[in-house]
């Protein structure tokens, strides 16, 4: 009787140990994402009082503006449009899409994109001093729109 129950015993550790591995691996690899860079080209024009971004490619809009009335103001952009890094925890991705998320944030006449998820850059950064300026940039950093 005692080998039988230890028998069982052991048999439910091992199964227990099994689904735990197994569970484990599973929740790994959910929260691993496709490090790949998604593809997109846009260009993004400072004024005086606004700053507008144009997607030439891999984005679900054409054009996005809005006004800088607050210098500190940080923007989020993903492949749908303008949106919030605290709702984007909350929104499921479809894997199969060009999936990128950066911010741009303003202060003492510089512009300052921080790549948050599909890009191969961490931040860019460039000066902005005139009345009005333009640059394009990629999933790898700054380059020029043909």
């Amino acid at each position: 009787m005692k080998s039988t129950t230890q028998y069982f015993f052991r048999s439910m550790c091992l199964a227990f140990f099994v689904f735990l591995i197994s569970f484990t691996a599973h929740l790994t690899a959910q929260n691993q994402k496709d490090s790949s860079p998604s593809k997109f080209l846009i260009e993004i024009e400072k004024t005086n009082t606004k700053i507008k971004l144009v997607c030439l490619t891999g984005c679900n809009w054409k054009e996005l503006h809005y006004t800088t009335t607050n210098a500190n103001l940080l923007q989020a952009i993903d492949q749908y449009g303008m949106t919030e890094l605290s709702k984007r925890d909350r929104i499921e991705i479809d894997s199969d899409s060009n999936t990128f998320l950066f911010t741009i944030e303003q202060h003492n006449g510089t512009l300052t994109l921080s790549g948050v998820e599909g890009t191969a850059w961490k931040e860019l950064s460039f000066s902005c001093k005139q009345t009005m300026c333009k640059q394009a940039f990629d999933q790898f950093g700054m380059t020029r729109s043909n």
